[in-house]
């Protein structure tokens, strides 16, 4: 092994992270040794083959880098380190697609689009009488999302004054915080085929819809 003592810096692991880490140092004029344990870099970007099937260590859809927008963070990192124009990008055609099965034992074959609306008349029309449910579930995910945009704008220990704010105007973050995504969908009265289908991203968590965090989930 190269004598550590002659790189500024040591980056352990040559997955998205650590290779983004050694490009930006060695763009600072930084000499970097960057290692990784794989044969191949990239981390959970790679695949890999048992018999006859390949399978994605991760879920490799990259939400909100759409290449015509080019106004997600991740845009910026690539065009920071001089590859965006590089990547070949390829647009994820649907949501998802879930096969499976109801609680009451009723087969699903559902596929959902992408866009709030879009997503919303596809539900209806795989779980009639759902529509102004997931109307109230939308228009909870996006103040949940503003106030979490704006708790990452405050630098330093938000002020008494900043907490009253908060919750005055993202009352309905503050009140589910505390509850799970069952819970919650309970409250809004999601009729329980919708709830199937909608929660089927469960699965990335690996904590039941029972225990796992609304607002972790609804993010």
């Amino acid at each position: 092994m190269s004598d550590t003592k002659n790189y500024d810096i040591i980056v352990i692991g040559a997955g998205c992270g650590g290779l983004t880490a050694a490009v930006c140092a060695a763009k600072e004029g930084k000499k970097v040794l960057l290692l990784e344990k794989h044969n191949a870099p990239g981390g959970f970007t790679t695949s890999f083959v048992r018999g006859r099937f390949e399978f994605d260590t991760a879920l490799n859809q990259l939400c909100g880098s759409h290449c015509d927008t080019g106004l997600s963070e991740l845009h910026h990192i690539l065009n920071d380190i001089g590859v965006k124009d590089k990547i070949k990008w390829s647009d994820v055609p649907t949501f998802y697609r879930l096969i499976s099965k109801t609680r009451m034992g009723e087969k699903i074959d559902v596929t959902l689009p992408f866009g709030v609306d879009e997503y919303i008349d596809a539900m209806e029309s795989y779980a009639p009488g759902s529509k102004a449910s997931m109307h109230k579930l939308f228009k909870l995910a996006e103040e949940i999302s503003e106030a979490t945009d704006h708790l990452s704008q405050i630098e330093n220990q938000p002020s008494f004054s900043e907490i009253r704010s908060i919750m005055k105007k993202y009352g309905n973050f503050v009140r589910t915080a505390p509850y799970s995504v069952n819970e919650v969908l309970n409250a809004l009265d999601v009729p329980q085929k919708a709830r199937d289908i909608f929660e089927a991203f469960w699965l990335h968590f690996g904590v039941d819809c029972d225990r796992l965090s609304f607002t972790q989930y609804i993010l």
